[in-house]
């Protein structure tokens, strides 16, 4: 053999005998701000109690982070900032921080239009002393969209004596969607339902959907395979509590929106009762490139009745098959774990975002799990497991032992999830973001196109 051929066939055996090369795993984000993580005050009060509940991507590659920051006793502000991997946006408000009063009121829930405007929901009382749910439209630079609603960008869904806000949601033409749960007095049953204005913030319109119990709860979410709105929620089932999934949708009845409500799937919650106190749906998502949907949550930990520890909840319906259900526990060492957010990464894998509680060393941190298609863990995802966690740096340089998981979103190959951090002294809650990359986590390719 010639010498230059038998290099290369030593090569070609060097290569096929070789062991795979490990596998890449997922990290925090190093392009990203403070290597992967972010953290932003306002402290508009002594408490400084400020917490991000929903992150959304804006243009030229920013994130704008949505929440609340405590003012004054028992006060609250609506309060954003827009964060660029390189850091805060010092052309965005003051600094980068826009707040607005919302004096007792707290914020409930907030959306994203396809504008890229955003939609804050809060409760407070009317004329009449009634509690109403209130969403103000803002500008993607955060000025409000005095377009949107009957009262210079404010509208409200008024239904009952008593309306709580429980998820927010936009349909496809920027139309809003509210899951709210509603009675006509404080003591009477709660009636879940839905409810919608068009993108001008008028026109209301709502549909019944259920009796819910007193600790009920749920979330929505727009599907377009369904071309409905997808409507996860908790429910009495008589003997036992019952996790549900329902769609509602749109469509013209002699000119004028009506909204159909169809039952999709219903799973028995085992060992819980029918008051549904010892679970949570928090978060649901379309599955792209069908009509399948996912609805996560947290429950009590069914082997420990009366502990109040929660375990993770997950439903992927399919096909009508509910088959994918169950629930998650918490990894070694955390012993309780909270799912906040659900999601889809760019290959269709199955994402969450949530709280990861240790309670024999008192910290929570957040929590970023992928799973299969079955709901099994994903070990590929972090060498060997399923799961990465991470806290926040604080003023002295420790790592807090508090961090909250509130949001989970996918953009491109960085997957953002957003909450909260607790400074341990004096107490001091912070908006907190931590960005994560995988290697494997940008779109397949076949013949040019995206699949």
């Amino acid at each position: 053999m010639r010498p230059i051929l038998a290099a290369l066939y030593a090569t070609a055996l060097l290569i096929l005998g070789s062991p795979p090369a490990a596998q890449a795993q997922v990290s925090l984000d190093p392009s990203f701000v403070n290597d992967g993580r972010e953290t932003v005050s306002f402290d508009l009060d002594t408490a400084a109690t400020d917490r991000a509940m929903r992150v959304f991507p804006t243009v030229n590659g920013g994130f704008l982070l949505v929440g609340q920051a405590s003012n004054g006793s028992g006060l609250y502000s609506l309060a954003l900032t827009r964060v660029f991997p390189v850091g805060l946006d010092p052309s965005f408000g003051n600094e980068g921080r826009r707040t607005y009063g919302l004096g007792l009121s707290q914020v409930a829930d907030v959306a994203q239009d396809h504008q890229g405007r955003p939609l804050v929901a809060w409760h407070a009382a009317n004329g009449t002393n009634d509690i109403d749910v209130f969403v103000v439209r803002l500008n993607a630079d955060g000025s409000r969209d005095i377009s949107f609603g009957a009262d210079k960008g404010i509208a409200s869904f008024g239904l009952d004596a008593v309306d709580e806000l429980l998820s927010l949601a936009v349909g496809p033409n920027d139309e809003v969607y509210a899951l709210l749960r509603s009675r006509p007095s404080n003591g009477g049953v709660w009636a879940t339902r839905v409810v919608a204005l068009d993108a001008n913030g008028l026109n209301l319109k709502s549909v019944l959907i259920d009796i819910m119990p007193e600790q009920g709860s749920g979330a929505i979410a727009w599907s377009q395979g369904r071309s409905a709105l997808l409507v996860g929620y908790t429910s009495d089932l008589g003997s036992s509590c019952g996790l549900v999934l329902a769609q509602v949708r749109p469509r013209l009845v002699n000119g004028a929106l009506t909204l159909t409500a169809t039952s999709l799937s219903a799973t028995s919650l085992n060992g819980l009762n029918g008051s549904c106190a010892g679970a949570r749906v928090t978060s649901v998502a379309a599955i792209p490139g069908n009509e399948g949907a996912l609805v996560a949550g947290h429950r009590e930990d069914p082997a420990s009745p009366g502990s109040g520890r929660q375990h993770g909840l997950m439903l992927r319906w399919v096909n009508n098959d509910n088959s994918n259900f169950g629930t998650i526990p918490p990894l070694p060492p955390a012993d309780e774990l909270r799912i906040s957010a659900v999601a889809i990464d760019t290959r269709g894998r199955i994402l969450t975002a949530g709280t990861a509680y240790n309670s024999a060393a008192s910290t929570q941190r957040f929590s970023l799990r992928r799973y299969l298609n079955n709901l099994g863990n994903d070990t590929s995802f972090n060498a060997g497991s399923p799961e990465i966690t991470t806290s926040f740096a604080t003023a002295n340089g420790l790592d807090s032992a508090l961090a909250r998981a509130a949001d989970l979103r996918v953009v491109g190959t960085r997957i953002l999830v957003a909450g909260a951090m607790r400074f341990a002294g004096p107490n001091d809650d912070d908006f907190a973001v931590a960005a994560f990359t995988t290697p494997d986590a940008a779109p397949v390719f076949s013949d040019g196109f995206e699949n």
